[in-house]
């Protein structure tokens, strides 16, 4: 992908972005954090910032280099690696609000504390240049939002709440109150299998065994 490719897609503007947004398109094809992550492709963004699709280079180690890792006592990286497919969200540098930057910093130390169970676990934060980012696990299989109004069975429909349940509970029995509990937040690890067959949907006696992507848990940012 190249280094032109728009972080916006045709039908989305600029109105009420940073000024700066325009200049996160360019990041498609480059390399950060010294060279370590490679971004492929925006996966989706925000009023605050953007998430890629990335690539790791090089082996990960955690605290390398003073410049990735200026403030050791802000960041709690994961203990493990980022994997070499992940993502990373990238925050739009903006000084005038910096309630913003603590609330990422706050969001990235949650999920990196998360090892186990439905969440999309962080991993390392770092700054490169303006920005500020983190790595984390890379869910392929979308939102739950992108699901929103195609028919599912009820059993698939309940084991994807079942997923959400043992999150909350986890997060709950850890003392985190997750406060933004929506579709948009709910991420799949793989794709859905298609039900266009309206019989089947309706049929609870489906012929065989589902194997089903996990839903996780994301978005700590308001957490508490």
């Amino acid at each position: 992908m190249s280094q032109s490719t728009s972080l916006l897609t045709e039908d989305q503007s600029t109105a009420g972005l940073p000024e700066v947004a325009s200049d996160l398109a360019g990041l498609c094809g480059r390399a950060l954090c010294e060279g370590r992550f490679l971004v492929e492709e925006v996966l989706g963004h925000g009023a605050q910032g953007a998430v890629y699709r990335i690539r790791r280079e090089a082996p990960s180690t955690l605290g390398a280099s003073a410049r990735v890792m200026p403030s050791h006592d802000r960041y709690v990286p994961h203990p493990q690696s980022t994997p070499s497919q992940a993502a990373m969200k990238v925050m739009f540098p903006d000084p005038s609000r910096p309630a913003a930057t603590a609330r990422f910093i706050a969001e990235y130390r949650v999920a990196a504390r998360l090892r186990a169970g439905p969440f999309v676990c962080a991993y390392e934060m770092f700054e490169d240049g303006p920005l500020l980012c983190y790595t984390m696990d890379y869910m392929p299989g979308g939102t739950l939002a992108a699901t929103i109004g195609t028919p599912l069975p009820v059993a698939v429909a309940v084991g994807l709440g079942l997923d959400v349940l043992a999150g909350l509970d986890i997060l709950h029995s850890q003392g985190i109150v997750h406060r933004d509990i929506k579709h948009h937040n709910i991420l799949l690890e793989a794709p859905l299998p298609s039900f266009r067959d309206e019989a089947r949907v309706g049929d609870e006696r489906l012929e065989a065994p589902l194997r089903l992507p996990r839903a996780k848990l994301a978005d700590f940012g308001i957490s508490d």
